[in-house]
């Protein structure tokens, strides 16, 4: 779950809130908490992704092209 989030970083503009969970990238679940922090510093490496996050209860998808 996301504690706090700066409304000027990669991950705000990436739609990403504070108390989301996210729940997988690119189908793959995370299990621990530091699983989606290993993902996330391979971004500049991805060219799309796909985040599957709970915001509110609720199962969202986000899904990018990196260009």
């Amino acid at each position: 779950k996301i504690n706090y989030i700066a409304s000027h970083s990669i991950f705000y503009r990436l739609g990403l809130r504070k108390r989301d969970s996210i729940m997988k990238a690119d189908n793959k679940d995370f299990k621990s908490i530091t699983e989606p922090i290993k993902y996330f510093q391979n971004l500049k490496n991805l060219k799309q992704l796909s985040l599957t996050i709970k915001r509110n209860g609720q199962v969202k998808e986000l899904k990018y092209e990196i260009y």
